[in-house]
């Protein structure tokens, strides 16, 4: 079973140098060890005037900081009540709410 890995700062270098000196989707993709459609994929992700590396692993990092879950409680002080109600007085979640 394949595993998916994401697009390393490196290998964004490496197509944005290989796509300016004019070389093809699958020469790339050949050079990075990457299936042609994930170059193709990256190059059309970052399209807007011309491919940099930078900006696309900006974009990257911005989506994958969107992912995660946001806190319920981001007020310590209730995040400490609530879980002294829970843990120490023994509250249900209902009682919480």
């Amino acid at each position: 079973m394949n595993t998916y890995r994401h697009l390393t700062i490196d290998e964004r270098e490496k197509i944005m140098i290989f796509h300016a000196l004019g070389h093809t989707i699958s020469a790339i993709a050949v050079a990075l060890k990457r299936h042609k459609s994930t170059i193709s994929r990256e190059l059309k992700r970052c399209s807007r005037c011309c491919y940099t590396a930078q900006l696309a692993q900006q974009g990257y990092q911005q989506k994958r900081a969107k992912c995660k879950p946001n806190k319920k409680l981001k007020n310590a002080a209730l995040f400490e009540l609530v879980k002294q109600k829970f843990i120490v007085d023994n509250w249900s979640p209902e009682q919480i709410s």
